[in-house]
């Protein structure tokens, strides 16, 4: 256990809990909850102002969190934002718990919650991007009381990765906002400097033992597809009538080992993928979009290179990017280009992190986009405290500059390139 950080066991549920936010299971009346949240501002390491508690429960299906905060104006409390992931979560009163599972002190998941029952998760690489628009299946319910507000999170352990089953050893972090006093508290130190980013410093969480987890179950999951319409274009030439469209594919996912997965993809459409958000561009560059399209988001954080990710509010600068997702199945025009399919694979494997990325997009007249290829393959391993060493190779079989046909010469023409998309 690393110096100066705090350990807590989880209780075992004698039953599943309720989650709706009431706290009204024996549970609650027979265990000690956590106590002791430290401030990170505004008066760093001094102890929270109003009295907040934490329990931590697990049975065979779920983790649960469980939060009853203290405070005696509820009336100021923020709620303005109840969208998942909302951009505005980090202005709201909320509650947070970060999960490093595999205790490298580097990589995990955070979930919170707002009083109103607005939701945010993400996946949090290096203690330093943090991709929220990951999303995975799990719940949270609040409610309030005379003097407060209370809230239970419930997390299935099939919603998370981790390394095998039996006895566990996770890292944890819990945060506690009070907005109307620009109050942040942890269960551990954490410096100001890094503000709502201090739930990523998996580093300085406190370590979570006595966790027994099911063995953790293959994941296999399918989604198809099927899609069809009518087109009449009279001003076309020639004009058309009546014309049928249809089309159809899947998206499968299966895990080969509880910490490696495997993604695949057939004649994929993105139909239903999140919009972007607007964005005023005055300058003479390229504006930068992350990537939203679940397939590429699981991990995609072991595709980041050189202190930078593809995270929102985030601008490329100077630094290479060396591989950019969203090229993928997107003409120079920006106009959307068909993956015939593609398959990714990304995890853990011993000592190791994997990613590796193959797709294929068809020849496409309306863009003038030919037939592409592109692979990627990213593997590292993390070295000493805070160090990593790896290597990273990336493939693009027709190039967005050369005349069609023509390959990349180099490869640090990719990089620049993408680097300013």
């Amino acid at each position: 256990m690393p110096t100066g950080v705090s350990s807590s066991a989880p209780v075992v549920s004698p039953r599943r809990l309720v989650v709706d936010g009431r706290l009204a299971d024996e549970v609650y009346a027979t265990t000690e909850p956590l106590r002791g949240l430290v401030q990170q501002d505004p008066d760093p390491g001094a102890s929270v102002t109003e009295p907040t508690d934490v329990w931590v429960f697990f049975d065979d299906r779920a983790l649960y969190v469980t939060f009853r905060r203290m405070d005696p104006h509820p009336e100021r409390a923020v709620e303005n934002d109840l969208r998942r992931d909302g951009t505005n979560f980090g202005n709201n009163d909320h509650v947070s718990v970060g999960l490093d599972t595999f205790h490298d002190g580097r990589n995990g998941a955070v979930f919170g919650v707002t009083s109103a029952g607005g939701l945010n998760d993400g996946l949090a690489s290096n203690e330093r991007d943090y991709n929220r628009d990951w999303n995975t299946v799990w719940e949270a319910r609040t409610s309030r009381f005379d003097g407060g507000w209370s809230a239970e999170l419930a997390i299935p352990f099939r919603s998370l990765r981790y390394p095998g089953g039996g006895g566990q050893i996770w890292g944890i972090n819990v945060r506690r906002t009070i907005r109307w006093k620009n109050e942040y508290a942890y269960l551990t130190p954490i410096p100001p400097s890094l503000g709502m980013g201090g739930i990523m410093k998996f580093s300085s969480a406190a370590t979570l033992v006595g966790l027994t987890l099911p063995a953790a179950r293959p994941i296999a999951e399918l989604k198809p597809y099927v899609i069809g319409g009518l087109k009449t274009d009279w001003s076309a030439d020639p004009a058309v009538e009546g014309a049928f469209d249809r089309h159809a594919g899947f998206d499968a996912k299966y895990g080969l080992t509880p910490s490696l997965t495997a993604d695949f993809t057939y004649n994929t459409d993105f139909a239903q993928v999140e919009d972007d958000e607007q964005q005023v561009n005055l300058t003479r560059f390229s504006l930068f979009f992350p990537e939203k399209r679940e397939f590429f988001l699981e991990n995609q954080g072991m595709f980041n290179f050189g202190g930078y990710g593809q995270r929102r509010g985030a601008t490329p600068g100077d630094m290479p990017l060396l591989f950019f997702s969203r090229r993928i199945g997107l003409s120079a025009g920006g106009r959307p280009v068909p993956i015939s399919a593609g398959g990714r694979m990304t995890g853990k494997a011993g000592a190791f992190n994997v990613g590796l990325v193959d797709i294929q997009t068809k020849d496409d007249a309306a863009t003038g986009s030919p037939a592409t290829n592109f692979a990627v393959v990213r593997v590292s391993r993390d070295i000493l405290r805070r160090s990593m060493v790896g290597a990273y190779f990336t493939r693009r079989s027709v190039s967005a500059a050369a005349p069609e046909g023509a390959t990349w010469p180099t490869r640090s023409t990719a990089r620049s390139r993408s680097s300013r998309t």
